[in-house]
């Protein structure tokens, strides 16, 4: 299974957000959406347009920062969906921004996490790595989540679960495996992404595609927490 950009850019790519909408009209939403939520902390945000190959843009985002994310990206695709990425040190974190933007652009949208997991099953406090997870959430254009399904390794323990109505695409049969880690890998994340329109969801040639429109690259702007960090990209695990 292939990690999106062989895991370079890595934590940033461990998990990416999609939008069953145009690049500029998600763009737009988190703008209105987000002023709101900044406005009171008087804070703000800055969007730019940037036109060149996913890496490129992804490294626009460096460094990574803590405690939050400042910087964030929509990424056109070859397909009817937009991509999401942010600076965290933690990596990727999809999660609020798919479930809000989902009913205010009353479309689908979709939180896909695959992370190579890079810790011994019984890790010590010298160990370094990540644990490892493969995660699917679908929400629909109401906000509503419509299906879930996640391998993960919960602090050394592999814990397997899913909720919702199954497509008739899913590997049904797999969720039975012995091993806790094959119930749901990343080549079924990858099949089930396919399936939803999302073709190349681990090639980096899928994103930012040049006849399309430009990348847009969001800043936040204003003062910064007193235990605000920038991290290189080299000094994470």
């Amino acid at each position: 299974m292939n990690f999106l950009l062989d895991d370079r850019l890595a934590p940033i790519t461990k998990e990416i957000g999609f939008f069953e909408c145009d690049v500029k009209s998600v763009a737009a939403a988190y703008d209105l959406w987000i002023t709101e939520v900044l406005r009171p902390l008087e804070m703000w945000i800055e969007l730019n347009n940037i036109e060149d190959s996913l890496e490129v843009v992804l490294r626009k985002l460096l460094p990574l920062t803590i405690p939050t994310p400042r910087r964030f990206v929509f990424v056109p695709t070859q397909s009817a969906w937009t991509a999401y990425f942010d600076n965290s040190v933690h990596g990727t974190d999809s999660a609020g921004v798919v479930h809000v933007l989902a009913k205010k652009l009353n479309c689908r949208t979709i939180r896909a996490v695959h992370v190579q997991n890079t810790l011994p099953t019984r890790p010590s406090r010298e160990s370094k790595g990540h644990f490892g997870a493969t995660m699917f959430q679908l929400y629909g254009p109401d906000g509503k989540g419509i299906r879930s399904i996640y391998a993960a390794n919960d602090g050394g323990t592999w814990k397997f679960g899913e909720s919702g109505t199954p497509f008739a695409f899913e590997e049904l049969e797999k969720y039975n495996s012995r091993r806790i880690r094959d119930r749901f890998t990343g080549e079924m994340l990858s099949s089930y992404l396919n399936n939803l329109g999302i073709t190349e969801a681990f090639d980096e040639t899928f994103y930012a595609p040049k006849s399309g429109p430009p990348s847009i690259l969001v800043e936040t702007k204003g003062e910064l927490p007193m235990n605000f960090r920038e991290i290189p990209l080299n000094n994470t695990i």
